[in-house]
């Protein structure tokens, strides 16, 4: 059930953007000298890895989805044979 929730927030749009925009701000306030760099360094590292993260969970799930609708069609495919 949690390993679902978790899922569903990774397949949100919102989840991207977030992680997208924090990552932008991140590197926007260490350009300006408004936190400090290795702070800043972080949070850029944190918002590559978690970027990364989303494109590899969408990529699995859409991957996994062609997979299926394969089978489906195959499934089809041999139920129209035998008839």
């Amino acid at each position: 059930m949690v390993k679902q929730q978790v899922v569903q927030v990774m397949h949100d749009d919102r989840t991207g953007a977030v992680a997208a925009a924090g990552t932008v701000a991140t590197s926007l306030a260490t350009v300006f000298d408004w936190i400090p760099q290795n702070i800043g360094n972080v949070g850029i590292l944190v918002g590559i890895v978690l970027s990364v993260t989303l494109i590899v969970v969408n990529i699995r799930a859409e991957i996994r989805k062609t997979e299926l609708d394969n089978l489906e069609i195959d499934r089809r495919r041999k139920k129209l044979e035998n008839l």
